[in-house]
């Protein structure tokens, strides 16, 4: 299990591209702060 820090350039259009891996990150049992 790891701790994963996602951190995203406070501008329109970059928070949907990251979502996919976060829940990817999740499924598989990781700890994700975003």
């Amino acid at each position: 299990m790891l701790n994963i820090l996602v951190v995203n350039f406070p501008a329109e259009g970059h928070v949907n591209p990251t979502l996919n891996l976060v829940k990817a990150f999740t499924e598989r049992g990781d700890n994700v702060h975003y």
